[in-house]
């Protein structure tokens, strides 16, 4: 018994003399705040080091042995210009043809199909066309 009677008089001693140091919601010394004058990212300097596009295109077709064809073309130009094409078309005819670009306005497409449900739409910079 006595033993833990030390023990809680130790307890409370200790509890007593980390007290005395606690501040609690006292107020504290205001924050300054220090700001350097700002300097280009990495990025920003990444982008003024970039090359001039260069012009380039390519054109792939395919057929797989279930009769699935899939084409792509797309070319670019020296100012950045990019504008090409996809399509798809399965065995039982059902198509898909993307013609898509970009001259500096913004992405926008065009897409023809004659795929079940699709009517004919604009949905943001693509316009669906319904054949």
């Amino acid at each position: 018994m006595i033993n833990i009677k030390v023990f809680a008089l130790t307890v409370l001693l200790m509890v007593v003399v980390e007290a005395r140091s606690y501040r609690g919601f006292a107020r504290s010394q205001p924050l300054v705040a220090s700001y350097s004058a700002p300097t280009a990212s990495r990025s920003a300097r990444q982008a003024e080091a970039e090359p001039a596009p260069e012009p380039y295109s390519f054109t792939y077709e395919t057929t797989d042995e279930y009769g699935m064809t899939l084409t792509r073309s797309e070319s670019g130009d020296a100012q950045g210009n990019v504008k090409g094409s996809y399509m798809y078309r399965d065995p039982e005819g059902i198509y898909r043809t993307v013609e898509y670009g970009d001259s500096g306005d913004g992405f926008s497409a065009q897409i023809q199909t004659n795929e079940p449900g699709v009517i004919s739409h604009k949905a943001a910079d693509a316009e669906y066309f319904k054949q």
